[in-house]
């Protein structure tokens, strides 16, 4: 069902499917032109509810803030995937025993225990 939504979906932002009408939150009813001749990766148009792209220029600024967002997350997940591999626990069960002693349970006292893996 993902994989055949997904490819309406792309069917749509390519062009070669035509967007059908639609409601979007503060701006109401749209139809599917309204979507030909704008940037096909970012359309905005009846999506930008709050006219945050106006411009060309802010258009390009939100842009780049968006790819440096997504870094940023791909970064934190890199995170948790390294502190899953330390101390063989989840995030969660990290937090809850940080939470239950915040001086006893912390980087300096998992860095100093030697978990050298075994095979």
């Amino acid at each position: 069902i993902e994989v055949a939504l997904m490819a309406g979906v792309e069917g749509f932002r390519s062009g070669k499917i035509e967007a059908p009408s639609g409601f979007a939150p503060i701006y109401g009813k749209f139809e599917g032109s309204e979507f030909s001749g704008l940037d096909p990766i970012n359309p905005g148009g009846p999506l930008d509810f709050f006219n945050v792209a106006a411009t060309p220029e802010d258009l390009a600024i939100l842009k780049v803030k968006e790819i440096k967002n997504g870094r940023l997350a791909m970064i934190a997940m890199l995170g948790v995937f390294v502190q899953g591999a330390t101390t063989a626990e989840g995030p969660a069960a990290n937090w809850g025993k940080h939470v239950a002693d915040p001086f006893g349970y912390n980087f300096v006292t998992i860095a100093g225990v030697d978990r050298t893996p075994v095979l």
